[in-house]
């Protein structure tokens, strides 16, 4: 819950008839220069329904005048449908744009 407290922007879907969690977003940055949609987590049961479409969607209405918005994904082959989805939205790997993003990993 303080991960979710801490967001810039928060949507949850949830199925009607159990209330069961069927999918988030969340976007973490300043809302003004930078933002990073940080998850978009659909369940199993609710994947290529349009409802990862939907929430991505609202995520990127609620950082319109954000000037750089990021998110990363894996490249395993299984998450191309995800991948996909991302540059239907404009998204594009940083080295198009002449940079690059590293990353520092704690596994614990």
């Amino acid at each position: 819950m303080p991960m979710c407290a801490g967001s810039l922007y928060l949507a949850v879907a949830r199925e009607d008839a159990t209330g069961r969690l069927a999918g988030l977003v969340r976007v973490v940055g300043d809302g003004v220069s930078i933002s990073y949609i940080q998850d978009l987590l659909i369940n199993p049961d609710f994947q290529k329904s349009g409802l990862g479409s939907h929430l991505l969607d609202m995520a990127l209405e609620a950082v319109g005048g954000v000037r750089q918005v990021y998110i990363t994904t894996d490249t395993h082959p299984s998450n191309q449908h995800v991948i996909d989805l991302y540059r239907g939205r404009g998204f594009n790997p940083v080295e198009g744009y002449g940079c690059v993003t590293l990353a520092k990993f704690s596994f614990d």
